[in-house]
Order: structure tokens, then sequence, then C-alpha cells
């Protein structure tokens, strides 16, 4: 039987994957006019139709949702980006069918909103600020290294570190200025900035499926970054290997976010720093989580991440594992800025005995590899799995080992 999906903003990947599992999904999409012009068309069968409408910070797409809801049923609403979770609580709350909850929309697209909460509800984050002038972010330096970054984008777009008070200027003008040019429209929009104290520790992030108020899923996945300053993930492992009782604290955490955001249906996505065993939360999302999390816990638990994501917000159920079957990880390859000449021992990737299942390597000679400030500076990656974690690993260095990119 065909389920309608509506689906804010085109998200090519999502409509692939969705036609990859299951062609009973008819796609209905919204995305902004000056978006869908600088977007590749795809051929994607399953996709209906997409009209225009602004939903970045606007309302407008709600006619389209209402001018559909005349002829079409939809069986659920899904955000494809992080700029479309709000839009997709709104209309789902219109269209009478699961969603994140109105607390949630609000706080996990925007991080001071976040933060607010986090301290009304004693779950332990940073000491933050909200940072409108340069004057701002310098009255709140202390002399500790501190973050500062946008609170209502996202793909870590205009992280920094600042160490000490000359960095400042620089830094701002950083961050105000950062730009990602196709996920955005061209009309001006209100940005909102953040300043957060350093906190140095392992990183994590939780990923847990919530319907009607309920948690059914709860995984924590490793975390790894380059170490270049700009806070960009390197690498992921999925499950983390990780205290018993830390684990146990993040759950507890997780729990109360759920119940005093008063989460209906989603999954959310958490980022944790654990210092001196001691659990802090970083960031907390209400979408599908990027840089293929969702592939590695498919292939660690033995189920589908995003068609039981799909099922739930349908309101149907699905008899999935909890515990995993076996460890998987995703590297994302390195190289110095430059001209890319040759990527050395690429033959590795499409050896049976590496165990690679999937890879990618987004540049060809010729091309300008950048220094990696933020997610879509990364030239390519590589999933691998294993039984256990040391198998694991014996395989991410083998790849590691063997791949080289020469540059000038």
């Amino acid at each position: 039987m065909k389920k309608n999906v509506l689906m804010i903003g085109r998200g090519s990947k999502l409509c692939k994957e969705i036609m990859r599992y299951n062609q009973n999904y008819s796609i209905y999409i919204i995305e902004e006019p000056d978006i869908l012009k600088k977007m590749k068309s795809i051929q994607v069968d399953n996709i209906v139709e997409i009209r225009t409408a602004r939903y970045h910070q606007s309302n407008d797409y709600l006619k389209v949702v209402q001018e559909w809801a005349k002829f079409i049923k939809f069986d659920l609403v899904i955000p494809a980006f992080e700029y479309s979770v709000y839009p997709a609580n709104e209309a789902a709350k219109l269209l009478s069918l699961p969603r994140i909850g109105d607390i949630g929309a609000q706080i996990f697209t925007n991080k001071i909103r976040f933060r607010e909460f986090c301290r009304a509800n004693n779950i332990p984050h940073p000491r933050f600020g909200k940072i409108e002038t340069k004057s701002d972010l310098e009255h709140f330096f202390k002399g500790k290294p501190i973050i500062f970054k946008p609170a209502n984008r996202h793909a870590s777009l205009g992280v920094v570190k600042i160490n000490n008070i000359n960095e400042i200027s620089k830094a701002f003008d950083f961050t105000t200025s950062a730009d990602e040019n196709l996920l955005v429209p061209e009309r001006q929009l209100k940005w909102e900035y953040i300043a957060e104290d350093m906190i140095y520790g392992d990183e994590y992030s939780v990923e847990i499926f919530v319907n009607n108020g309920e948690i059914q899923f709860f995984n924590i996945t490793e975390k790894q970054k380059f170490n270049n300053g700009y806070f960009v993930e390197s690498g992921h492992k999925v499950p983390a290997n990780l205290d018993k009782n830390i684990k146990l604290a993040i759950q507890k955490h997780m729990k109360n976010i759920v119940k005093s955001a008063q989460i209906e249906t989603s999954v959310l996505h958490a980022e944790w720093i654990i210092q001196n065993n001691r659990e802090w939360i970083i960031e907390c999302a209400g979408r599908i989580p990027g840089d293929r999390i969702p592939d590695l816990i498919s292939h660690a638990y033995g189920f589908n991440f995003k068609e039981y994501y799909l099922e739930m917000l349908s309101g149907k159920t699905m008899t999935i594992n909890r515990s995993p079957l076996r460890h998987a990880a995703i590297r994302y390859f390195e190289a110095p800025e430059g001209i890319l000449e040759k990527v050395n021992g690429i033959e590795i990737l499409d050896n049976p005995d590496s165990n690679v299942i999937l890879w990618e390597i987004g540049k060809s000679p010729g091309d300008f590899i950048s220094q990696v400030k933020c997610s879509w500076d990364r030239i390519g990656f590589f999933i691998t799995y294993g039984d256990c974690e040391e198998i694991l690993n014996q395989r991410i260095n083998s790849v590691l080992n063997n791949i080289s990119f020469d540059v000038r």
C-alpha cells in the first residue's frame, strides 16, 4: 500500500535511500525557490511533485501544505535538514500526524534556547552566553579557551575555538561571516550566536527513537574529530565503548530531556563530552543524524534505521534489535591543502579482505583540496565493520595505512 510522504526540504540522499528499500513511498517535497534553483536535478521515481515555498524563518510553506491536503492524504511528515525541523513539526501539527512536539521543535533548532532549557531542567552543560557583538564576546571570555559558533545553523559551520583575547576579533568575523550557499535562500535571515566554555574530553553522540513519548531505542556513538581547530568530525564508531555508569547517567539525562521537552514522536541526536567521568551535553538535534551514523547503526544492530524512522512517523511499529550484533565505523580521509595529483592505494577499498562496505572519494586529480573547516570540506570516507572492536580497529588502520594523497 502506497504511503504519501511530505518532506520539508529536498533531501536528495534521503529520497534515494527511501526508494532503495521501499518503493511504496510517494514523496511530495517543499523547497525554497532560491535553494531549488541551486540544487542539481535528481531522478528519483518516487518523487511525485516538488513545490516551492519559503520555510526558512517563514510560514509561507503552510499554504502549500493546506492546498495539497485538499486532495492528498499524507501519512507522515519528515524534515530533510536541520532547518526544516521546525516547519516539519508545524506541517505535521496542521495535518494531525506524528511529530516531535512544539518545545522540541523550538529548542533543538536553536542552541541558545536549548541551553536555557538545560539550565531550567538540571541537565549538565557548559557556561554559555548569547553573543551579538565583539564586546559581548570579550566580556564572556574569562581567560580560558571558549567556543564561539552560530546558534541556529548546522554542519559545524562557523565553529571556532578562542584561546586568548587577541583572537576574538578574527574569530568573531570568521563565525559571523560563515556561509554555506546551497541550503539557505538568498534573502536576509536572522542568525544568532553563542559562546560557551571549552570542555575537553572524549566525545560521543546519542541516538534515540521516541514514539508517543517513550524511548524505543538507545545508542551511543563514539566520535573522532580532525585535530585542526575547527571541530569537524573525522569518524564515528558504533557502539561506543563507554563506562557503564556514564552510560546510565546519559540515559537518565536523555529521559529527562524527552519528558521535560514533551517529545512526542521523533529521532533525537545529542552530542556529549565526557570529562573526568562527568558528562556534559553540547547539542541536541531533532532529525536524522548526519555523517552516515544511521548506516553504522543499521549495520551494527541489524535493522534499517531510516525505515524504522519512517514507519514510526507514519504511526506503525517494527520489531528491532536493541542490542548491537557487531561493530561498525566510518572514517573520513585527511589530506594536506593543495592541488590533488594522485590517490595512492585506492585498490584496497574494493578488496573483499578489507571488509569495506561503502567508500567515496569526491576529489579527482587536478581538484583543489581545502583545509577542513566544515563538514563539506571533507574529501571522502569509508565504512567498515567487525565482530568486535579489536577487529574493527584493525580494519580501519589497514585502510588508513594504505591510502595516501599526493598534493602539491
